[in-house]
This record gives C-alpha cells, sequence and structure tokens, in this order.
C-alpha cells in the first residue's frame, strides 16, 4: 500500500513519530544513496512551526515552505510545507522539480480534503497520512477513495492505561473520560451520521446530564469551560444545570437573535461577541 492513512488520538506524538520516521528514512536512503527527501504537508501556522521543532528535535534539518520563504537550498532533504502555498507555486516548474526526488510524504490532518489537490505530485512517493479523526471533511470525497488503507496506531483508552502504568510518559493525562450509557450501536442514523434527535434524546437524560456535572466538579471545578451540545434543546437544558448549580452559563447558538431578543442578524453576531467577551472576563464562566 503507497498510501496508508494512520489514526491515532489527539496528543498521542503524531508529530514526534513523524520526526522519527524521517530520521530512520533518512538514514536508509543514505545507505542506498538514493537521495530521496521527504515533504511534511499541514494547513496551519501553528502546526507548521511545531512540526519544524519537533524535527530538529531528532536532527532533522528542516526547509520551510510558507508565505515567508523565497528561495529553496538545492541541499534541503527535508521540506515542511503548508499547502496552499505549495499549491499555489507548484504551477512553477522551477518550484516543483525541487520535489521530483520525494519518497515520502506526510499529511497533517489528513481528512482535510484541501490536501488532495498536492497529491499527484507525488505519485512515486510513499504517503503517510494523520488524523484523529478519520472522517472525511468533504462527504462526496470518502476517504477510502484517496487512501489505500487505514490503520488505527493508538486508541484513547490503550495510551490511559500506557499513561497509568507508566506516567513519566505522559502521553495524555489519565484523568480523562468518556461518557458512560451512551450505548453508540443504539444510536439512530440518517445515512452515515447519527440521527440528531436520537442523540439529543439518550444524552438529554438525567443520568446523562447529571454525569457531565460530576466529571466538571471533579476535573474542573472552578475552570472555564465551553459546553458543546447535540442540539438546541441539550444546549438550554445544560445551561439550566449549570445555572442551578450556581455556576455562571451563557448559550450560544444558532438562534441567537431570537433567543436573546436580538433584532437583526448584526445584532445577533454583536450579541455572540459579546458573550465570547463575558466568558474571557467573567471568572469561572460556562458556555
Amino acid at each position: 500500500n503507497r498510501k496508508v492513512l494512520c489514526v491515532s488520538p489527539g496528543g498521542s506524538g503524531k508529530t514526534i513519530l513523524s520526526a522519527s520516521i524521517t530520521k530512520k528514512f533518512h538514514i536508509k536512503q543514505y545507505q542506498k544513496e538514493t537521495g530521496k527527501k521527504v515533504a511534511f504537508f499541514t494547513h496551519r501556522e501553528e502546526l507548521f512551526n511545531q512540526t519544524r521543532e519537533k524535527m530538529l528535535l531528532f536532527g532533522n534539518i528542516t526547509e520551510p515552505i510558507n508565505a515567508e520563504s523565497s528561495r529553496i537550498n538545492p541541499n534541503s532533504d527535508t521540506f515542511i510545507c503548508m499547502v496552499e502555498t505549495f499549491d499555489r507555486r507548484s504551477e512553477s516548474e522551477h518550484f516543483i522539480s525541487q520535489f521530483k526526488n520525494v519518497g515520502l510524504c506526510f499529511i497533517d490532518e489528513a481528512h482535510r480534503t484541501d490536501f488532495n489537490k498536492i497529491l499527484h505530485h507525488f505519485d512515486q512517493s510513499l504517503i503517510q497520512g494523520w488524523t484523529a479523526t478519520p472522517i472525511s471533511s468533504d462527504k462526496k470525497k470518502p476517504l477510502n477513495k484517496i487512501w489505500d488503507c487505514m490503520i488505527e496506531v493508538a486508541t484513547t483508552s490503550e495510551l490511559q492505561e500506557l499513561n497509568r502504568l507508566d506516567p513519566k510518559v505522559g502521553v495524555v493525562p489519565s484523568d480523562a473520560y468518556n461518557l458512560k450509557g451512551i450505548d453508540r450501536n443504539r444510536l439512530k442514523k440518517k445515512g452515515e451520521d447519527f440521527d440528531e434527535k436520537g442523540m439529543s434524546t439518550d444524552f438529554r437524560s438525567k443520568k446523562q446530564k447529571q454525569n457531565t456535572m460530576e466529571h466538571y466538579f471533579s476535573l474542573g471545578r472552578g475552570m472555564k469551560g465551553l459546553c458543546f451540545n447535540v442540539d438546541i434543546e441539550h444546549n438550554e437544558e445544560m445551561d439550566l444545570e449549570f445555572k442551578a448549580a450556581g455556576i455562571p452559563s451563557r448559550q450560544l447558538h444558532s438562534l441567537s437573535k431570537k433567543w436573546f431578543g436580538a433584532p437583526s442578524a448584526s445584532l445577533a453576531k454583536n450579541w455572540r461577541i459579546d458573550t465570547l467577551r463575558w466568558l474571557r472576563e467573567t471568572p469561572g464562566a460556562i458556555v
């Protein structure tokens, strides 16, 4: 399989693994005297900088391809690329010629379809994708049309157990938790997605609301937080739960202008901005 999608939870060390694989790849190519190079693609500046830092920890000197870069060192063997910058510059024959000998590509957040447009430049390369959410961002372009196979590198439960056995590993916090009592096999589906109404009914049950509050008090008492809910009804009920517990809470959803008396979309937008400002300024606030 030439294009492999690797699935692993957030915080499990995907960038570190990429840096380690890159180092081993270079050693192997050096021994074979192939001169093959590595390219790593991402879509956000924060991930771009993080990747360069992690690569350096393994002795990989990287060449940046972003809006601020102008020239490419012809001796570079590892490229860290912003996907949009690469795509724009790929129209230049001189630019794309620098990547003809890339033997290994990494695609970060590979469930995003905006990376698909650059894959044809690497028809002869090994391509490894990373994602924590193996569902395509575009339903019309499912992942099985892009990737040859998918491998689950690690599950959250496995990482929690690893951290419990050896906290020095520091993979994920051992106080992470999952909601109990939700049988996903029982939830109804509409097409490929869970039925929103059925999910709302389950998550609005007294048991699940209590479960959410208990874990908030156990893990995040006094901390600011965002509480994501299934729908507006679920949103309203969780808002009441937090207020009943004496915690400052506000709602934020698509009907803000209706529910909070905003007569126009522009005023509703201002209310949303005011809510985020309120969250920033209010100790222990929940939205």
